[in-house]
């Protein structure tokens, strides 16, 4: 009878383990505005602290939000993996599109 090697049964049960999901990590949500649009629906977001991070609309925000301009107020998360990019979840408080006169 065939036995597959011990590392390849490691490999295996830490594929099959939930604790290491990447639900259970702690995604920190802040505010920000977005600086700019760049190809591939990514927008560059200036966050209140001065950074700036590279961001994404996620699943659940694409279907409340149709467009984003420069100036618009948006609410990410960003994750401890990668601090440079982000997720954006919502549009933020505030008359829409007020940077540019826009109502």
């Amino acid at each position: 009878m065939w036995l597959p090697a011990r590392s390849a049964l490691a490999f295996s049960s830490r594929l099959c383990d939930n604790s290491m999901s990447f639900e259970s990590e702690a995604n920190h949500q802040v505010d920000g505005t977005v600086v700019e649009a760049v190809p591939n629906d990514l927008f560059r977001v200036r966050l209140f602290d001065g950074r700036q991070v590279l961001a994404h609309i996620g699943e659940g925000a694409r279907v409340g939000i149709i467009r984003l301009i420069p100036g618009d107020r948006v609410v990410l998360e960003l994750t401890a993996l990668d601090p440079s990019r982000a997720r954006i979840v919502a549009r933020s408080g505030g008359k829409k599109h007020e940077s540019i006169g826009l109502g």
